[in-house]
C-alpha cells in the first residue's frame, strides 16, 4: 500500500522521548524532519498540524479533536504492542493506519511473569517486611510465612498472545505447572502448546487456576473485564498478576479481595490511574507487589522495540507497510470498513 510522499520529505512528531536512543536516531537519520513533544495536549496540537507520521505512548492520549488538526498526518504509531494511547475508532474514520510492535517486548514481559510468579509463592515482599522486624518469631517460618511451591500448581491465563504462550512455555518447563487458558481467538489443538487446556469463559479460568495471569489488551471488551463479581468466583487462596493494562482488572475489588484473605497475593506492574501509582487501592493493600509499569523495560527490550517503531514509521511513509503490525487493519482496504480491534474478550 502506498499512503504518499516518502520518509525523506516527511515530518515526523514524537510525543514523549522514545524508549531507547536508537529510535530518534534513526527518524533523524531517514527524515526531514523530528519534533519531540510532551505528553500535553496543548504542546502536542500545536505542532500536529505539519506532522505527516506521529509516534505516542501513554500517558499521553491521540484524542480525535487532536486528530482532526492533524491534516497532513498519513501514519500514526505507538511505541510498542499497546496502542490505547491513540483513539483508534477516530484514526479509523480518517483512514489512518495505527502501528504497534506486537511481540517484540514479550520476553522481557514473559520473564517479569515469571519472577512475579516467584514471589506470589513465596510473598516475598511480605516475608522481607516481616524478618527486619525486633519482634519477628522464629517459628513463623513455618506458620504464615510458608510459601506456596509452583511445581503441580495450576496457572490460569487469560489472553494467549505473544506473551501469554511464552509465560505458558516457560512455566511449564521451568517450574512443572499446569497451564489452563481462555482466549477466544485462539483455536484448539494449539500448535507448539499442545498441553495447555483451553476453557469456555473468564470465570472457568478464575474458578480453577492457583495462579491467574493476564495478556488480553486494553480494548471496550476488555474494559473491566475482572471485578466485584469476577473475584467472588476466584480460587480461595488464588494469586492474581496483571502485567497487560490498567483498567482490565478493577484495582479496588482486588484490594479488597486480599485484605478479605480470598486472594492469596497479587502482583500488578500496571494501573488504571498512571502514572500515579501511589494513588491505586492497591498501595496499601496487603499481600501486594507494585511496579511502575516495568515489566518491558529491559534493555534488550528497549532498543529493539525503539528500532522497529522507527523502522515501522520509515517504512510506511515510503510506502510500504505490514499488515500484521497495523491495529486498524480495514484502512489497508478500500471500500471495507474499518476495523478498529480484533475481538478478544467477550
Amino acid at each position: 500500500m502506498t499512503i504518499g510522499g516518502g520518509a525523506s520529505f516527511s515530518t515526523v512528531v514524537v510525543v514523549l522521548p522514545m524508549v531507547h536512543p536508537i529510535g530518534e536516531a534513526t527518524l533523524r537519520e531517514r527524515c526531514r524532519a523530528v519534533k519531540l513533544v510532551s505528553d500535553q495536549h496543548d504542546e502536542i496540537a500545536s505542532v500536529i498540524g505539519e506532522a505527516n507520521a506521529l509516534i505516542a505512548r501513554g500517558p499521553a492520549f491521540i484524542s480525535d479533536e487532536l486528530l482532526a488538526r492533524g491534516r497532513e498526518l498519513r501514519v500514526l504509531s505507538a511505541s510498542g504492542a499497546g496502542y490505547d494511547c491513540i483513539d483508534i475508532d477516530a484514526a479509523s474514520r480518517r483512514g489512518l493506519p495505527v502501528l504497534y510492535a506486537p511481540g517484540i517486548g514479550a520476553p522481557a514481559v514473559a520473564e517479569w511473569v515469571l519472577g512475579a510468579l516467584v514471589v506470589a509463592g513465596r510473598r516475598f515482599p511480605v516475608v522481607d517486611h516481616e524478618v527486619r522486624n525486633s519482634d519477628f518469631a522464629w517459628s513463623r517460618r513455618t506458620t504464615d510465612m510458608q510459601g506456596v511451591e509452583l511445581r503441580g500448581k495450576i496457572l490460569g491465563l487469560i489472553g494467549l498472545g505473544n506473551i501469554g504462550r511464552r509465560v505458558a512455555r516457560l512455566a511449564e518447563l521451568a517450574f512443572e505447572m499446569q497451564v489452563i487458558a481462555y482466549d477466544p481467538a485462539v483455536a484448539a489443538p494449539l500448535g507448539g502448546l499442545p498441553s495447555v487446556r483451553l476453557l469456555g469463559s473468564v470465570n472457568e479460568v478464575l474458578q480453577t487456576a492457583d495462579f491467574i495471569s493476564v495478556h488480553v489488551p486494553l480494548i471496550p471488551s476488555t474494559r473491566g473485564l475482572i471485578g466485584i463479581a469476577e473475584l467472588a468466583r476466584i480460587k480461595a487462596g488464588a494469586s492474581l498478576i496483571n502485567a497487560a493494562r490498567g483498567g482490565i482488572v478493577d484495582e479496588a475489588a482486588v484490594a479488597d479481595a486480599l485484605r478479605s484473605g480470598r486472594l492469596r497475593f497479587a502482583a500488578f506492574d500496571v494501573f488504571a490511574g498512571e502514572p500515579k501509582m501511589f494513588e491505586s487501592p492497591l498501595a496499601d493493600a496487603p499481600n501486594c507487589m507494585m511496579s511502575p509499569h516495568v515489566a518491558g523495560l529491559t534493555d534488550r527490550a528497549m532498543e529493539d522495540l525503539a528500532r522497529e517503531v522507527a523502522e515501522g514509521v520509515v517504512s510506511a511513509l515510503d510506502g510500504r507497510i505490514d499488515p500484521g503490525r497495523v491495529a486498524n487493519p480495514g484502512v489497508l482496504s478500500v471500500g471495507q470498513p474499518a476495523q478498529a480491534t480484533r475481538r478478544m474478550l467477550p
